[in-house]
């Protein structure tokens, strides 16, 4: 029997099983030398080729694209103007065409004014 200064050993199996047991964070530092800063990139710079022909590369492919834009409005404006100049001709052949038209277009004016209009 144990003597009366010595306290009496706890039953292990019952004291573990009355205090519930709960994970604990381990409370460990990384080296000071591990630390890296965050990498912030924007969409642009993703964008952006970063191989040595990609400057060289978008510089031919906006002047290509400049050059057939400008070659594209030079072929319509030239088709408009035709369009204009013939029309003025056919114009002066067929006044009534000419005038049906001009009606039309103010009643579709007329009309489009009224229109979604709740009585």
């Amino acid at each position: 029997s144990p003597s009366p200064a010595q306290p009496s050993p706890a039953p292990s199996a019952p004291a573990a099983a009355a205090q519930p047991s709960t994970p604990v964070a381990a409370k460990t530092k990384p080296p000071k030398g591990s630390k890296t800063a965050a990498v912030t990139t924007s969409h642009l710079e993703l964008a952006v080729p970063k191989a040595s022909y990609g400057p060289l590369a978008t510089k031919i492919s906006l002047l290509f694209g400049l050059s057939l834009g400008i070659f594209w409005i030079s072929r319509h404006l030239r088709a408009f103007k035709r369009l204009v100049l013939e029309g003025e001709h056919y114009a002066v052949g067929h006044p009534l065409t000419d005038v049906g038209l001009v009606v039309v277009a103010c009643l579709l004016f007329i009309i489009s004014q009224t229109a979604g209009l709740i009585q």
